[in-house]
């Protein structure tokens, strides 16, 4: 058996459509070499110009997906970002008890949008 020399990183990143998401979970997998979970990007490979039409169904079912290797690579202690929005706080919440029961440190990145009238 392995043994473990870290605790894993588990980070969420938080925000709206267009709050700037991806741009910070590539920073982060930039400096800490953490894989990236994001399912516009599954949607957009696997149904290419169907993805608004018909990925997008299945969104809800990707992001399971996606938590489920998560959570096996997080018990791997290997580092992993979400960039999902989880805008609500019983998800992330779901998400932050699920990271720390495999052993893992979640952190929180919030990202605001402002509209601006000009």
């Amino acid at each position: 058996m392995l043994q473990k020399t870290k605790s894993p990183i588990l980070h969420l990143i938080c925000g709206l459509p267009g709050s700037g998401k991806t741009t910070i979970a590539k920073k982060i997998a930039a400096s800490s070499g953490a894989f990236r979970f994001s399912p516009d990007e599954w949607i957009k490979e696997i149904w290419n110009d169907r993805a608004e039409a018909e990925g997008n169904l299945f969104r809800d079912q990707i992001e399971q997906l996606q938590w489920k290797i998560a959570k096996q690579m997080l018990e791997n202690s290997i580092d992993v970002i979400i960039e999902w929005g989880t805008w609500g706080r019983s998800e992330r919440e779901k998400l932050r008890d699920e990271a720390r029961a495999v052993g893992a440190i979640p952190t929180t990145e919030e990202l605001a949008t402002y509209d601006f009238i000009g």
